[in-house]
């Protein structure tokens, strides 16, 4: 499982409601590989990692909820990289505190 907080949540819980005031429902679900920590600083306070993966979205998608119909979206790849700044919490979980779509970088 894992957990968000920080500007991360802070952009999904932005983007869940920007969908659901135009009626845009997702289907399908995206795929997530090729995850790797990529860096970990467990001086820093909280300790914090770095975190690689390769999100695949061609099987997730748009949709409005009141006809069914594909969103089309503005051109972008599919499939690209994400870095994830993990911090640990004081219960000692880590979180998701900032999230980067790099959609110049295929995967």
């Amino acid at each position: 499982m894992q957990v968000t907080g920080g500007d991360a949540l802070t952009a999904i819980l932005e983007q869940l409601a920007a969908d659901k005031r135009d009626g845009v429902i997702w289907q399908g679900q995206p795929v997530v590989t090729d995850e790797q920590v990529s860096s970990v600083d467990m001086k820093h306070r909280p300790p914090q990692a770095t975190v690689r993966q390769c999100f695949d979205s061609r099987h997730w998608y748009p949709t409005l909820k009141s006809t069914g119909k594909r969103v089309t979206l503005p051109q972008q790849p599919l499939k690209y990289v994400v870095e994830a700044t993990m911090r640990r919490s004081t219960t000692g979980q880590w979180v998701v505190a900032e999230r980067l779509a790099n959609r110049n970088q295929s995967c």
